[in-house]
């Protein structure tokens, strides 16, 4: 019995069967700790992708709230989204148009003519090509033209809709949607 004791105590350490446990332990911590930070990196992208898009379409509403203030539309104002968007826009005597083409959001200008008398609404004419006004994808862009009270005036509202990599899944934090309403005001030429 002595002898057998005397064997233990003479070769300490770890068995196999302990070795094989410790190390399934150890990559198990590994993988959990690996997966969450790539989680953590994922989802840090998709955040400061969605914020570059974000402030890239705000700038493109504010730019085109401005330019809208002094403008006539010349879409048909009936109370429904439209993805295209005319008008002529008076502090620049000049046409523009907006275009939402899947993923863009577009300008381009174009040139007028009227029949001289200044009550006529100006007839745009668009020869150049369109350009783009923001460099990230947008999901959906919606224009919707109300009329008020006074005839020659109206409220436009540009909606824009943005999704991750412009694939809305309905994840939390995956989508943004900025909304701005804009009154026109009536800056057409009255005849004297």
């Amino acid at each position: 019995m002595k002898s057998g004791t005397n064997l233990k105590s003479k070769y300490k350490g770890f068995s196999l069967m302990e070795m094989i446990v410790a190390i399934f332990v150890f990559s198990l911590l590994m993988t959990t700790m690996v997966s969450t930070f790539v989680s953590v990196v994922s989802v840090r992208k998709k955040a400061r992708m969605l914020q570059q898009d974000t402030e890239n379409a705000r700038f493109a509403i504010e730019q085109m709230s401005k330019t809208l203030r002094t403008s006539t539309v010349l879409n048909p104002i009936d109370r429904t989204p439209v993805q295209n968007l005319q008008f002529f826009d008076y502090s620049r005597n000049s046409c523009l148009e907006y275009n939402f083409s899947s993923p863009k959001l577009q300008s381009r200008a174009g040139t007028w003519t009227n029949s001289g008398t200044p009550e006529v609404t100006p007839i745009c004419n668009f020869s150049s090509s369109y350009s783009d006004m923001i460099s990230g994808s947008l999901n959906s862009a919606n224009f919707f033209v109300v009329k008020s009270a006074s005839v020659p005036v109206a409220r436009v509202t540009i909606s824009l809709h943005i999704c991750y990599n412009n694939v809305c899944t309905g994840e939390a934090g995956d989508e943004v949607a900025i909304q701005s309403a804009v009154s026109l005001r009536d800056y057409q030429e009255v005849a004297p």
